[in-house]
C-alpha cells in the first residue's frame, strides 16, 4: 500500500471485449472508497484496451477506456477483465506480448472472470492456480494441462 507521501498504487484494468461491468466495478469501488476515506488517493486506476478504442461490455454498452496496451506506463497491478468471450481475448497477440512485458517489468498481474484464460494463453499462469467458472473448467483443462484449474471462487 503507498504510505503518507508515496505515490498512489498504480492498477491497470485491461476491457476485454464482453467483459462484465459488475467485475468492473467491484475492481474499482473498493479502490475509490479506500481514497475517499483516506482523503488522499492511496490508489489509482487506468483503463486499457489492445486498440485505445472502447470496449463492448457483455451487456451490449460500449465502454470508453484511458489508454491502449503499448504504453510504457508501468502499474503496480494489472487485472484483465474478461468474461463470455475470453477465448477471443486468450488469442490476441498484442494483449498477450504486452501482458508478458506488464509481468516482466514488475506488475503483479491477475484476472477476473474468465480473465485466467487470457493469462493462461499468455503463459503467465504455468504451474498456478486458476479459479475456473464450472461452465469453462473443462476446455481451461484441455488447453492448459499447465495450470491447476478449480472450481473455487477465487485464488
Amino acid at each position: 500500500m503507498a504510505l503518507e507521501n508515496s505515490r498512489p498504487h498504480r492498477f491497470g484494468l485491461v476491457l476485454c471485449p464482453g467483459f462484465s461491468h459488475l467485475a468492473m466495478a467491484m475492481a474499482i469501488e473498493p479502490l475509490f472508497i479506500a481514497n475517499w476515506i483516506a482523503r488522499r488517493d492511496l490508489f489509482g486506476w487506468n483503463t486499457l484496451s489492445a486498440d485505445g478504442l472502447a470496449v463492448m461490455a457483455s451487456s451490449g454498452i460500449r465502454t470508453p477506456v484511458d489508454q491502449p496496451l503499448g504504453t510504457t506506463e508501468r502499474f503496480d497491478v494489472v487485472l484483465v477483465l474478461a468474461s463470455f468471450d475470453a477465448r477471443q481475448a486468450a488469442t490476441d497477440a498484442r494483449l498477450l506480448k504486452w501482458l508478458r512485458w506488464a509481468e516482466r517489468t514488475g506488475a503483479e498481474v491477475g484476472a477476473i472472470e474468465t480473465g485466467s484464460e487470457v493469462l493462461a494463453a499468455a503463459g503467465i499462469m504455468a504451474d498456478q492456480t486458476a479459479p475456473v467458472h464450472w461452465y469453462n473448467i473443462e476446455g481451461m483443462r484441455e488447453r492448459y494441462p499447465h495450470v491447476h484449474v478449480t472450481d473455487t471462487i477465487y485464488s
